[in-house]
């Protein structure tokens, strides 16, 4: 868990870790749990750094489910 205050390079240092576990065979995925309001700075960012596809999880939870 990261809990600094805005502007200090969250969203950079947990795609840098993802990533290296990634990288290390440590996992295949990651699930970014974030509030409401910052969903697409969080998609922006994951396919800025990381050229990967990322998914924002949102609607009924039929949907939610099938995502």
């Amino acid at each position: 868990m990261i809990a600094d205050e805005m502007g200090l390079g969250k969203s950079i240092e947990s795609i840098g870790i993802a990533m290296e576990r990634e990288r290390r065979g440590e996992c295949a995925g990651c699930l970014v749990i974030c509030p409401a309001s910052v969903k697409y700075n969080w998609l922006a960012e994951i396919e800025k750094f990381t050229h990967k596809k990322a998914t924002v999880i949102e609607g009924p939870a039929d949907e939610r489910y099938e995502l």
